[in-house]
């Protein structure tokens, strides 16, 4: 029996971990984006449910302070189900509950509405949880994800007039 035989081997699980970190890298761009999206609308929704600017600071804090709780107890959370479950179910789950957090949000009629969609879409949204629970099995010790972005932009940049 030889030993060049063509079965799994240490260059078919290179492949494997060069395939998985573009779904990686997306599922944490899109969860950043999401932040990034919501933020300058939140303060405009939730004016339209206050009626004084003191009213609409507090309930804005209350909002993202919301959000932030949610996501900081639903990590753990999340964390132990994509060990148990595997990342990409989880992430994909995460989407999902981005999505329904996002529709939520835009047909909320009541501040409390609004403050439960926060809260929910606080805990689903945690992609980056296990993006980052992901990233130490699939990528070799000393390398980084900003490692892959340095010489594509550096690519980017030459190739640009």
């Amino acid at each position: 029996m030889s030993k060049t035989s063509s079965g799994p081997g240490l260059f078919s699980a290179r492949r494997d971990r060069a395939a998985a970190m573009p779904f990686i890298l997306m599922a944490a761009l899109i969860d950043m984006i999401s932040i990034g999206i919501i933020i300058p609308v939140l303060p405009a929704l939730v004016g339209s449910f206050t009626g004084s600017q003191v009213d609409q600071a507090l309930w804005y804090g209350v909002a993202t302070f919301t959000f932030s709780i949610a996501n900081f107890f639903g990590s753990p959370v999340l964390g132990a189900l994509s060990d148990s479950f595997g990342r990409r179910p989880v992430l994909l789950i995460g989407f999902c509950g981005l999505a329904v957090n996002f529709f939520a949000t835009a047909l909320a009629t009541s501040m409390w509405m609004l403050i439960a969609a926060r809260l929910v879409g606080g805990s689903e949204s945690l992609a980056k949880v296990a993006a980052l629970g992901m990233r130490p099995q699939l990528q070799p010790r000393n390398d980084l994800v900003g490692g892959h972005f340095g010489p594509n932009i550096k690519r980017a940049a030459e190739r640009s007039p």
